[in-house]
Parts: C-alpha cells; structure tokens; sequence
C-alpha cells in the first residue's frame, strides 16, 4: 500500500489516543471512529494513481493523521460534555454535528438546543442541559438564566455579555436593589452593549444616558404594561414592550432637559412627568380611535401624545383650566398655537382678532358639519350663519386698523 494510504497499527493508535489526555474509557469509541472514518474517507482516493499520491504525501501528511485529527476533535468533544455532566445523547449530537470547517461548538450547541426542545417525546430536556454547560462554564443563576434567555430567542449567546449580565445583576444586588430590578437593569444594559435596542434618531448615547435607560427601563418593567408592540423597522417585524418605548422616550426628554435645566434631579422628575404625560396621550388616542394598532413611530399619533404633554404642562397651568372641558382646553390650546406664530401677541391688538378668528374657524366648521332635522334646527342654523357675518365683519375691520 502506498505510505499516503498507510494506515495505523493497533500500538501507534494508542499512542495517538493517549497524546489526546483523555480517560483511558474513550479508547474504544476512538478506535471504531478512526476506523469507520479511516475507511469511508479511504474509499475516495484511487490507490492506482500514484502521482497524485505522491504529490498529497509531499504537500500535506499520510491520510491517516488526517483521519486522527478529525476523529479526535470530534472524539475531545464529546468527552467533553459526558465528563461535564450532560447525557450521552447530548454528547453525542455536539460530536456527531460538529464540524471544524463549518460549525463552531457555540453555533453546534445552538444547534443542539433547538433540535432537542422542537422534538416530539424526546428523553433529552434541552434546559437542563444547557445548565449543565452553564455551571461547567462556572456561571451563576444570573449566568443561566440570560443564557437560556439568548437561547430561547434564537441569538448565539456571547459568553462575555452574559458575564457581564451576571455581573451586573450581583452588583445591583450587593447596592440594595432586589433581583428582578437587578435583572432588568442588567437586561438593558447588555442590550444597548448588542445593539438590540431600537434607538430613535434623537437617542443620545453617551454613558450616563445609558445608565438613566437602563434605570429606567428596570422602572418602568416594574410599572408600566409588558404587553409587546409589533413595530416595523425598515421591512422588518419585531416586538417591543412598552418598558422599552418608554425607556427611549424618557431617555430622550431627560437628555434634552439635562441640557435645558443643567440638574440631573430636575431633568428626570421632567422627564418623568413628560414621558407619562406622552403615553397617557397615546391611551387617549386609542380611546378615540379604537381598533388602530398602537405605533409610537406613527406621525398622527405621536403629535397627539405631544400636544397632550403640552396642554396638561402648559396650557392647564397658565389658564388655570381644570382640564374637564376639552372645548376650552381645545381652544386656549389653538390660541397659544397662534400666539407663538404672531410673537407671543406683542401688539394687544392681535390678542382679540386672534381669538376672533379661531372662533370664525371654528364656526364655519360646524356650519359645514351641520345637518338640520327639524324646523328648530334649521332656525339655528340661519342663527349660526348670521353670527358667521359678524364675526366676518369683525375681522375686516381689525384688517383696517392694522
């Protein structure tokens, strides 16, 4: 037989086995997969060619060594995982799927994971060998749990962020906080290291905002509702809490407050106020329109939830409005509108033709709108039409005094 094709004899078998360091109970195992390995790949190569032979002995080392090496990377793996504490048909699968050139063992027990949790009565609980791996891996609680969490949502868990999850959490902890705040400020924190967290362009990520979002976020998981939000970024479909919209909300206004009023203390009591006031305002418009999905990135209702913020900040305050009567609110909210596109009214002048003028608006609308029934409606509606020319009047001759 050419020396290319030469295959092991029963001591220098051994002598390769034992340079592995593993327990003399794996030999056998290793024999037979040398064997039926050394045979299939045996099968492809033509003993009567002798060049190319020749030539794959000169550039490369005789099939057998080959052969051992891959035999004994599989072979390390699997002794790996039985030695750990993980069933055999685990091991088996990690050292039955893995391969060097294509698969990576993270990406083989990814693969493991979802293979034994999608099979119909399988023998083999995926979870709990996961956390055999974990703790072989010296991980805590903390270190399970999110790498379970990274697993069951379809993401190659990065064994440094789930350390530094696991950090975070005892960290939070040791300063007093309980567990799920812990893990809420930890799950944030990660996620913005990942870049799982859908930032809007105004997101200012410097660190202290990072430490206010993951605050925050813990906070609001705590109090705000976790039912998930189809949102689409792009053509692509994806699921936020409202703890994360909320996050980034507040985030944003604190940022901006921070700059504005120079406290941190007062930026986030503004911020709070503010972000609470803009899913309130949300609410009402889902309350008015009922059946619309919820989509904070949707034009309509984002300017809804400001214009909210602004008239339950400003307006209320400044009237002394109740906020009962959303006719008045309504109203003083359109007459600030148009002092601050005439200058905050700095001629008096343009106070009343201001005023004036939003009711000339509005009582044309209505006329539009109007629908008479009966003779009484319809005795209205020449009322309404006539008080129209009034007002029409009215606005000519503030037009002649300016």
């Amino acid at each position: 037989m050419h020396e290319y094709l030469k295959n092991f004899d029963e001591k220098e078998l051994k002598c390769y086995f034992n340079s592995l360091g593993l327990d003399k109970k794996y030999f056998n195992t290793f024999k037979d997969m040398f064997s039926n390995t050394y045979n299939a790949w045996i099968q492809d190569e033509d003993e009567s060619d002798t060049e190319y032979l020749d030539k794959q002995l000169t550039i490369g080392k005789p099939l057998r060594e080959d052969v051992a090496q891959f035999v004994s990377d599989h072979l390390v793996l699997y002794a790996k995982y039985m030695e750990q504490g993980n069933s055999e048909t685990w091991s088996h699968y990690m050292m039955d799927n893995y391969s060097n050139f294509e698969y990576d063992e993270e990406r083989t027990l990814f693969d493991a994971f979802h293979h034994f949790s999608n099979l119909e009565n399988s023998n083999v609980d995926a979870i709990e060998e996961i956390k055999i791996h974990c703790k072989a891996l010296g991980g805590d609680a903390f270190f399970i749990e999110y790498y379970i969490y990274e697993m069951m949502n379809a993401h190659f868990p990065n064994i440094e962020q789930v350390k530094q999850f696991s950090f975070i959490c005892n960290k939070k902890i040791n300063e007093g906080y309980d567990s799920e705040y812990a893990k809420d400020f930890a799950f944030a924190t990660v996620s913005i290291l990942e870049g799982d967290v859908f930032f809007s362009k105004d997101f200012a990520c410097s660190e202290i905002d990072k430490e206010v979002f993951a605050d925050t976020y813990a906070w609001a998981k705590c109090n705000r509702k976790h039912e998930p939000i189809p949102k689409i970024k792009g053509t692509t479909l994806y699921y936020v809490s409202e703890a994360d919209e909320y996050s980034e909300k507040f985030t944003v206004v604190y940022g901006k407050a921070l700059k504005e009023l120079g406290d941190k203390e007062s930026a986030i009591k503004h911020a709070r106020l503010n972000t609470d006031l803009f899913f309130k305002g949300l609410e009402k418009y889902h309350e008015e329109h009922k059946g619309q999905e919820r989509d904070m990135d949707d034009k309509n209702q984002r300017l809804y939830a400001e214009e909210y913020i602004n008239k339950q900040m400003y307006i209320i305050p400044k009237y002394g409005l109740s906020g009962d009567n959303e006719d008045i609110l309504d109203f003083c909210y359109r007459l600030e509108s148009v002092a601050c596109c005439m200058g905050d009214f700095e001629d008096d002048m343009h106070y009343p033709k201001a005023i004036r003028q939003m009711e000339f608006d509005k009582l044309e609308k209505d006329i539009v709108n109007y629908n008479p029934k009966i003779e009484k409606d319809k005795k209205e509606l020449e009322g309404l039409k006539i008080r129209l020319n009034v007002y029409k009047e009215e606005l000519k001759e503030f037009e002649e005094l300016d």
